[in-house]
This record gives structure tokens, sequence and C-alpha cells, in this order.
């Protein structure tokens, strides 16, 4: 068992602190400001599409605040003995909180892609799906139940030890068995090419759809108009998400077959390139925002409603 010492990630450099809390607090107020936005109009509502967005919102800023709670109000913390100290260990030190939102944001993001294809490729049945809002209220707590247990795989690199009668978590992933790092890598692996391939699926054939739709009557010219600018936006959403979120996920990869294959790459998850990774993950959660806004049409008059009626009150 390593010694607390040994911790890979008891230490963080101090740009990585810094950089973390402008993204953690920019995403904050960006995501707060989408949330407000979507329940402020009547019209963000009424899509389903919306729906899964703002609930996407929600999930970045619980991730931006988990964040914050990871680099300035954890380390404060004491390891407490018996029951308590096991949670705290297996719970928070291991940071299961903040990658639980991290996976439900992925799942997200592949609500959004079938979303959009069941709007371009079957658009009568997403019509009669669309007056069901109950049922998307059940899915979405499908994904944060989902979310949180994709990331029971990492809830074991530490564990409670008691050191000269002190409580401490101590960091174990390294004497793990080969069978338990070779399932963590075979995981991550499935888990990441899955995702992308079947994202890269869906929008492959929406895009072939919307390509082939060349001849559009004046009637459904509005509505075609209406289900494009979504599509985009989720590609866009997507995509930002993908280049930033995935490379943290074929780092973990590429740490644990090294591991038990030998390939002698030499990665921690305290080098630069790792916390690197890391940082484009957290950036996601305020970038998504600046998508809705540049690529959204009807959230940014949305916001842009919202932010008069809260000058015209302030003047008062």
């Amino acid at each position: 068992m390593n010694s607390s010492d040994n911790d890979p990630w008891g230490a963080q450099p101090n740009w990585v602190t810094w950089s973390t809390t402008a993204i953690a607090v920019v995403g904050c107020v960006l995501n707060f400001l989408i949330i407000l936005t979507y329940f402020d109009s009547r019209r963000l509502q009424s899509l389903i599409t919306n729906k899964i967005i703002a609930s996407l919102a929600f999930t970045d800023l619980c991730t931006c605040l988990s964040k914050i709670f990871n680099v300035y109000i954890e380390p404060t913390l004491r390891v407490l003995s018996g029951v308590l100290g096991y949670l705290f260990c297996h719970c928070i030190r291991t940071t299961y909180y903040l990658w639980t939102f991290i996976h439900i944001s992925i799942l997200h993001i592949l609500l959004v892609s079938i979303d959009r294809y069941i709007a371009v490729i079957h658009p009568v049945t997403y019509r009669s799906l669309s007056q069901k809002h109950g049922n998307m209220k059940v899915m979405l707590l499908l994904l944060y139940c989902g979310g949180a247990a994709l990331s029971l795989i990492n809830i074991d690199l530490y564990t409670y030890a008691e050191v000269n009668m002190n409580p401490q978590c101590v960091f174990i992933a390294e004497d793990a068995s080969e069978t338990l790092i070779l399932l963590k890598a075979y995981w991550h692996v499935v888990f990441t090419s899955s995702c992308i391939s079947t994202i890269v699926f869906i929008y492959t054939q929406i895009i072939r759809r919307v390509i082939s739709r060349s001849n559009i009557t004046q009637d459904n010219a509005k509505s075609q108009k209406n289900a494009q600018q979504l599509t985009i936006t989720s590609i866009a959403i997507t995509f930002v998400f993908g280049a930033s979120t995935f490379p943290t996920y074929i780092y973990a990869c590429l740490y644990y077959i090294d591991a038990v294959i030998k390939l002698y790459l030499h990665l921690r998850f305290d080098s630069p390139v790792y916390h690197f990774c890391v940082q484009l993950t957290i950036a996601s959660s305020f970038l998504n925002p600046c998508v809705y806004a540049t690529q959204n049409r009807t959230f940014r008059s949305a916001f842009i409603a919202l932010n008069k009626r809260f000058l015209n009150f302030s003047d008062f």
C-alpha cells in the first residue's frame, strides 16, 4: 500500500489552481444565466431539446461548483475515523462527486444526439414524443443515476487507513491487481470509443438526411429551419464537449494499459499533460453556454429580453 507521500494527486501546480478557479467561476455565472433564461421563456420550455440543454447547464453548474469545492474546501477537511472516514476517502478524496457530474454531462450529449436523430430522421414520431414531457423527466433522472454508476469505476483509488493512530486516505491505485487495472483499461477504452462512435454515426445520418431534403414546401420551411438550427447547436455542443473531454479519457486509457502491458510511457496523474487534459474537461462547462448564445437564436433572443427586463427593473 502506498503512503500518502506517493499520492500523485496530493498537490497541484499554481497554474492549475488559478486556471481552474477562473474557468469554474465563469462557468458558474454563464450556466446560471442559461438556467435563468430557460425558466424565464415559455418558448424555450416548449421544446424537449431545450429541456435537455437546460439540464446540461445545471450539470455544468454543478461541475464548476464541485471543482471549486475540490480546490479550496476539500484540502481543508480532516479525515474522520470510522465509517465517515471510509465515506470521505472513497467519495470525496477520489473526487467521485466531480466525475459523477462529468459523466452526467457526457450522457446529456448522447441524449441530445439521440433527440436530434429522432427529430430529423423520424419527425412524425418526434412530434408525438414532444407532447410527453414527463417521459423526458424520467429520462433525465436515469441520466443522473447513470452518471453516478459510471463514476464508481474510480471509487477505489483511495482507501481509509489508520497510520500511527492517525486516520488517513491512502492512494492504492498503483498497488491494485493486474486484473483490476486491466478491467479499468478496457472500461475506459470501451466507454470512450462507444461514445465517440455513437455520436459520429448519429450526426452523420442527420447531415445526410438534411442534405437529401432539397425540396421543402413553404409550410414546412419554418419548422425545417428551426430543426436545422437546433441540430447545428447540438453538433457544436457535441464537438466542443468531445474535443475538451475525451483527451482526459484517452490519457486514462493509456495510463491503465501502460500499467499492464508495460509500454513504458511513464504516464502519471500529476503530469502537466494530465493537468492540461483535466483543464480542458472543466473548460467545457463554460464553453457550452457560449455555444448556446452564438448558435441558438431562440436562446439568444430570450437572454437579451431577460437582460432588458433586468435593466429596466434596476432603473427604479
